[in-house]
């Protein structure tokens, strides 16, 4: 954690690191696994800084390390829901469907039945 006077070297872009604020996510750019509470989670603190330092609330100040410095960052990645993420910023209480939770289940679920499958026994 950074300190709000401090610097990071977080977006790759010196501009972006003098005058922004970045918020790192756990997880893995390339996948989809957003779950509902990460993505509300993110958009609270992300409304915090907003109202607290006059930041818009809009796809021109809110921005993912991907588009500050393409080709060396990739996050939050292809799966990241811009439109409803800001949905979320401006208004806590909207529903969104991620579909990554709905996923991870399905596929906790098809490992628990590979697994029950594996300890038969074949005759």
């Amino acid at each position: 954690m950074v300190k709000d006077e401090n610097r990071a070297w977080h977006a790759g872009v010196k501009l972006y690191n003098a005058e922004a604020i970045g918020i790192e996510h756990e997880g893995h750019a390339a996948k989809n696994e957003w779950t509902e509470k990460q993505f509300r989670a993110s958009a609270d603190l992300t409304r915090f800084l907003c109202h607290e330092y006059g930041i818009p609330i809009d796809r021109k100040h809110i921005m993912g390390h991907q588009e500050i410095a393409p080709g060396r960052k990739s996050d939050p990645g292809p799966y990241f829901k811009w439109d409803l993420y800001l949905e979320l910023v401006k208004d806590p209480k909207a529903k969104i469907d991620l579909g990554a939770e709905k996923k991870k289940k399905d596929d906790k679920q098809d490992e628990k039945k590979d697994e029950k499958d594996d300890g038969k026994d074949v005759k």
